[in-house]
């Protein structure tokens, strides 16, 4: 199944064996960070379930 980032509209996919790695690391991003500048979205993510179809 697929999994879209609320944030960002970011794709995942559950079949990944790294996925828990994965969206981890992928929240991370929208966090707040004075260690280094970046344009990002901040927030907290929702993910949203997308079913098995890529088109969504």
């Amino acid at each position: 199944m697929r999994m879209r980032c609320s944030l960002c509209g970011m794709t995942f996919d559950d079949a990944d064996p790294l996925i828990l790695y994965r969206k981890r690391r992928h929240e991370s991003w929208h966090v707040p960070s004075t260690t280094y500048r970046r344009n990002a979205i901040w927030g907290s993510v929702l993910w949203i379930p997308l079913g098995d179809n890529p088109e969504k």
